[in-house]
């Protein structure tokens, strides 16, 4: 809790987490049982895979989302 408040240089571990309103809310919908699609653009590196991966694996279909060096 100390380092919430302090520059990502001075932290001593790092968690990284899907957020935002339309991924949670895509995990969600899939965690209830329904049918759920994230339709949207992500990083064309290894946090984009990883963002793939954690919708994929909570069973949000990600056959929409695009891989842009953009984001």
């Amino acid at each position: 809790a100390e380092q919430v408040h302090s520059p990502l240089e001075d932290a001593q571990s790092f968690r990284k987490y899907l957020g935002g309103c339309a991924g949670n809310t895509a995990v969600g919908t899939a965690r209830l049982g329904l049918k759920s699609a994230m339709f949207s653009c992500v990083g064309a590196d290894d946090m984009g895979v990883y963002l793939r991966n954690v919708l994929t694996n909570e069973g949000v279909d990600t056959s929409l989302l695009r891989n842009t060096p953009e984001h």
